[in-house]
């Protein structure tokens, strides 16, 4: 098993390809900590645990609470899965605005990975 005893952090689980990512590391022995918006509620954790037996729904929002909890949990994170949602600016290429482009990076892999730079101390063992 590829992950096995690897803790994974999953964002916004309940899109684009969160469901399949989890179930892949799922079935690689990987421990699953599984991030959504829609987490804050019980009922919505409580539906995803049991469609993933094993995975981990936290019910925090905040990348530093998220870590936190993690942490707290399981001592490290081995990888992130950066699922983010952003708009999806869809344009022809001659009209296409790279200020678009930055702002996309910005709000998902650049924000998310400042922060886990930030934090690798405390992340990694």
């Amino acid at each position: 098993m590829l992950l096995k005893d690897r803790v994974i952090l999953i964002t916004n689980v309940e899109k684009f390809a969160g469901h399949g990512t989890t179930r892949v590391a799922l079935g690689q022995g990987a421990t699953v900590l599984a991030h959504d918006p829609s987490f804050e509620a019980p009922s919505a954790r409580r539906k995803y645990e049991t469609e993933f037996p094993g995975a981990h729904a936290l019910a925090a929002t905040e990348p530093a609470t998220l870590v936190e909890l993690a942490l707290k949990r399981h001592g490290h994170i081995d990888a992130l899965v950066n699922n983010d949602a952003y708009p999806a600016l869809r344009a022809p290429l001659p009209e296409a605005r790279i200020e678009d482009y930055r702002a996309a990076l910005e709000a998902t892999a650049l924000a998310l990975g400042r922060f886990f730079l930030d934090h690798r101390a405390r992340i990694s063992n």
